[in-house]
């Protein structure tokens, strides 16, 4: 009994303070996808439901990154298994009005591209980065990983003509991309736990290579009430 109102305690607390870190962050950070978003395999429990570090798996190298360069920041992780742009498409509107993050990280397709073309993940990705520019929120696209899993590397998943449609997509938005699978695919057989999914290794470099973009958009909306000081 005692052993189970020592939990249920810590429990309690451990609620309340991600509250609090929630409430006391300048800046939240949204990340959302499939399984490489998740985590798996080095994080399973409950996914997409806005779980912060240590969960995930690029999730707490990114936050203690921008840790490290002072940002005031908290990842969360809204990632979820087997999840398709489809159902990227069916949650979005839901999520970003509950969670009203500043950065919405969005990484989906790779589910997609063993039955469907790299138009619907075009369209699909387009409609989540459209809802989150309309509330004023700052959509960073990430293109997606290597496939060495499923077949022949870029046969059987037409990943490199999705990631040519995204690549143009961030253009046309004018949005920060980050480009996962130029980071990875030089060394993906030493980045990857079993070919579809990053290893330790290559979550690390996938929390550098979004790192970049965040930290300099961040950079940007701090600096901003300067220059408009400077202008005046």
């Amino acid at each position: 009994m005692a052993r189970s109102f020592a939990a249920l305690l810590l429990g309690g607390l451990l609620v309340l303070g991600a509250v609090r870190d929630t409430q006391a962050a300048q800046f939240l950070i949204d990340t959302i996808g499939d399984s490489i978003t998740v985590g798996y395999p080095y994080y399973s429990a409950i996914e997409g439901n806005g779980c912060t570090p240590p969960c995930g798996g690029y999730q707490p190298k990114l936050q203690s990154l921008l840790l490290a360069a002072s940002k005031d920041v908290l990842v969360r992780n809204y990632g979820v298994r087997g999840a398709s742009t489809a159902d990227g498409v069916a949650r979005i509107d839901a999520l970003l009005d509950s969670s009203s993050p500043q950065f919405v990280l969005i990484m989906e397709g790779t589910n997609d591209l063993l039955f469907g073309s790299p138009d619907t993940v075009y369209r699909n990705i387009a409609y989540m980065v459209d809802a989150t520019i309309a509330r004023g929120e700052v959509p960073i696209l990430g293109t997606i990983p290597p496939d060495s899993y499923n077949a022949v590397e870029n046969l059987s998943k037409p990943i490199v003509a999705t990631n040519t449609l995204l690549r143009q997509l961030a253009r046309d938005r004018n949005i920060a991309l980050a480009d996962h699978y130029n980071a990875l695919i030089g060394n993906w057989p030493k980045l990857t736990y079993e070919g579809l999914h990053p290893n330790l290794a290559g979550y690390e470099v996938m929390a550098r290579t979004w790192f970049t973009p965040v930290n300099d958009k961040i950079n940007a909306m701090t600096s901003l009430p300067w220059l408009m000081l400077v202008l005046d």
